[in-house]
């Protein structure tokens, strides 16, 4: 596991680690989740995009049956 420096203005920094402390956590786990949660939703939502692509593909592709559908002039 890598460290990171962040710059966090003091008073933010302040409310988070009383949050932190009030949901029996650390500041550290916080935004270790935090940014879990980030890159697993844009995950989920890159592979959503490409199921919803790759079914209208499919989708598209039973609609030639003929051959001659493919070379319609």
């Amino acid at each position: 596991m890598k460290n990171v420096t962040l710059a966090i203005p003091d008073q933010t920094l302040q409310k988070a680690r009383a949050y932190a402390q009030k949901h029996n956590t650390t500041l550290n786990n916080m935004i270790r989740e935090f940014l879990k949660s980030t890159v697993e939703t844009e995950q989920v939502n890159l592979e959503e995009s490409l199921k919803d692509a790759q079914s209208k593909l499919n989708a598209n592709s039973k609609r030639l049956t003929k051959r001659e559908d493919l070379y319609e002039r």
